[in-house]
């Protein structure tokens, strides 16, 4: 949504960062400077999340901004940092004649038209650095992704979530995570062969991605062991992802070569981030939740700290 009036002209028409833009005249001297600088920053690093932390940091430092998110549906990205506010500034990303997506500003005042145009010649000098990460970032899933599932791998799931850490503690932001496990996997694979549970295993991580956020990242941990980083997520929002989830692989059924209906459940473990945890904490915490979840019968999601969410009432399997 968009609500200052000289914003309500980039609604009916929206902003093309290209490098063929009319940008507007000069903004003053110290303006380009603050233009060098950021620049100057941005070559710092290649990471996507860093980048854009740098580009939010910098708009902070300036102007009365609360929060932004980019998204970039075509590569299952969104990244949110700071809050939602009253007022939003939207812009589509491009540079040269390459989309990057869209990016939502969000402004607990209105922008007076002179801070719009500044924001937007940043957002020109951030959108070419933007285009290097995305393409570094495909390079680098591309080596990180689990070749049977297409999840991220193991060392995926690291590097993700050491980065998704750093970026919750700097900016006060919630972070969860979930760890499931399909229930009697081996017995599947027992029964009807790892042709089958490979297929099994490939049918579960697409249902994890079309029921999870955008913003959610999927890793298989290993065998039918997998985890996704819930990014500015309190253990309330997790449980009910994760309660989504176990309900909606609970209605998959699977056909077995000799035409046997084959269902798959999950077991779920939920843990959410403490001040000062490290990674290898977090995964232990929700570990644990796990395997609480499989010994109280299976088919359900065990929560580290129930009071923050409400019981589950689940059956087991």
């Amino acid at each position: 949504m968009v609500t200052s009036s000289y914003a309500n002209k980039l609604k009916q028409t929206p902003i093309e960062l290209a490098t063929n833009d009319p940008l507007s005249p000069p903004l003053g001297t110290s303006f380009q400077y603050q233009q060098l600088q950021l620049s100057q920053k941005l070559l710092t690093t290649i990471d996507l999340e860093t980048l854009i932390s740098l580009f939010f940091d910098d708009l902070t430092e300036q102007y009365t901004i609360a929060g932004l998110v980019y998204a970039c549906p075509g590569d299952n990205i969104e990244i949110s940092l700071g809050t939602p506010a009253k007022f939003t500034h939207e812009q589509r990303l491009f540079a040269g004649q390459d989309y990057l997506g869209t990016m939502s500003i969000y402004c607990h005042k209105e922008l007076k038209e002179s801070n719009e145009r500044r924001i937007r010649h940043l957002t020109h000098t951030f959108a070419f650095s933007l285009r290097n990460a995305l393409a570094f970032r495909r390079v680098t899933l591309s080596s990180q992704t689990d070749y049977l599932t297409g999840a991220g791998n193991r060392s995926a799931l690291h590097a993700s979530l050491d980065r998704e850490l750093e970026l919750a503690q700097r900016h006060k932001h919630p972070l969860s995570l979930l760890i499931l496990d399909v229930d009697f996997f081996k017995s599947i694979n027992d029964q009807y062969g790892h042709p089958f549970g490979d297929k099994a295993l490939k049918l579960l991580v697409m249902e994890l991605k079309k029921v999870a956020r955008i913003s959610d990242t999927v890793f298989r941990f290993g065998g039918e062991e997998f985890v996704l980083i819930l990014n500015s997520t309190n253990t309330q929002g997790a449980f009910v992802i994760a309660e989504r989830i176990r309900e909606s692989i609970e209605t998959l059924q699977l056909k077995s070569d000799d035409g046997d209906s084959v269902s798959l459940t999950v077991s779920v473990g939920v843990t959410t981030l403490q001040e000062e945890e490290t990674a290898s904490s977090l995964i232990q915490r929700a570990d644990k939740q796990l395997y609480i979840a499989k010994s109280n019968g299976r088919n359900q999601v065990s929560v580290d700290t129930l009071e923050q969410a409400p019981k589950p009432d689940i059956a087991t399997a």
